[in-house]
């Protein structure tokens, strides 16, 4: 989390998020462990990270530093903050460069900014607005296969794979703090997310063939939500109550298309010495139509149609609540400039199922035409 808001959505997970983050800007990192952290989210509830970024300063200051090393690491960071009166700012970021370094394949640019803005009303009540951008674009090293590490020859066998990622994050806090030492804040925030890659592990291969396949995909969202939190403090037992509830809608897409490799074979024609790619097989136009199914009260989903030229092909998702988008079905068909009509008739078999969402049934091997 970062200053109490979930960085991800609800049900969604993933490590490089951290990737993402602002470390000039991080003033503190608070740990919390166990059930209590429950206090941040319904998803909390083993544990949880929340890193505070830095407040404005009641003395005007500011920071800049260089590093710079013989591994081709460069590196600017700067930040200044301020309060002037009732009004306070801080802004702070970094630029960092890597090019050549020891390791291969292992480039990186990474640029990010945290704004923030704050309005005292009062000793008590105070307005915050803050603003996180983020851009990260990296080599991602490959592997090395068991036969190359026995050998001690530690090259991997791919140059071509990458990370790339673009995040911005907004929220503005209002919060309240009572004579007793009550609590209360209300948050509204808005989250952008933009996580690509071209992946080592996607590579797929069969033995003996000097063809393989890899993946490009990307996974992006967007977020609107509320949080609020009431905390009150009782004098019995010095005891404390907090409520809170959470509404976050944020709808979410995953995209993927093949890559065509050659395989460059060692003399044993069992493993892979080295991966070239042939052909990206991108989409190169589509139709996207956004529909909304609700047969009741408790059974809502979001539906995306999505017909694309190149291949010919309807690819459908389903999101429920704000989870992650799952493939559903495939329409395929022959001809690329078919329109949608001729679709229906050279559909795949489906089933109407119980809570009335389209299921497939498809053949163990069924590829898309090229």
């Amino acid at each position: 989390m970062e200053d109490g808001v979930p960085i991800r959505p609800m049900g969604v997970f993933n490590h490089n998020s951290i990737l993402e983050f602002n470390q000039f800007a991080i003033s503190s990192v608070e740990v919390v462990k166990g059930p209590v952290s429950s206090i941040y989210g319904p998803e909390a509830v083993g544990g949880a990270i929340n890193f505070i970024t830095q407040r404005p300063t009641i003395l005007p200051t500011a920071k800049i530093g260089i590093q710079a090393d013989q591994w081709g690491y460069k590196r600017l960071q700067y930040g200044a903050g301020a309060m002037m009166g009732k009004f306070g700012v801080y802004v702070g970021g970094f630029t960092a460069r890597q090019r050549d370094a020891w390791m291969k394949s292992s480039d990186y640019d990474k640029n990010s900014i945290n704004a923030r803005l704050e309005y005292h009303f009062s000793p008590s009540t105070r307005l915050i607005y803050t603003l996180a951008y983020s851009k990260y674009d990296s080599q991602t090293s490959g592997s090395v296969d068991s036969v190359a590490f026995y050998s001690e020859q530690y090259v991997s066998t791919t140059d071509f794979t990458y990370r790339k990622s673009n995040s911005l994050r907004s929220r503005l806090t209002f919060e309240k703090d009572w004579k007793n030492g009550s609590q209360s804040f209300i948050t509204a925030f808005a989250r952008k997310n933009e996580h690509g890659q071209n992946p080592n592990y996607g590579i797929r291969w069969t033995t003996g063939q000097t063809t393989a396949r890899g993946e490009i995909n990307s996974n992006d969202f967007k977020s609107l939500g509320l949080i609020a939190q009431h905390s009150q403090r009782f004098n019995f037992l010095n005891s404390k109550l907090i409520t809170g509830a959470v509404f976050d809608f944020s709808p979410s897409s995953y995209w993927s298309y093949q890559v065509d490799l050659a395989a460059q074979l060692r003399p044993d024609k069992k493993s892979v010495e080295k991966y070239t790619i042939v052909k990206e097989r991108a989409l190169k136009s589509g139709i996207r139509i956004m529909m909304l199914i609700s047969r009741t009260r408790r059974l809502m989903r979001s539906m995306t149609l999505k017909f694309c030229r190149s291949y010919g092909f309807l690819r459908v998702y389903v999101t429920t609540g704000c989870r992650s988008v799952i493939p559903i079905f495939w329409i395929a068909h022959q001809g690329a400039n078919r329109t949608a009509k001729s679709l229906r008739k050279s559909a795949l078999p489906m089933i109407w199922a119980k809570e009335k969402v389209f299921m497939p049934i498809i053949p163990e091997a069924f590829h898309l035409p090229a």
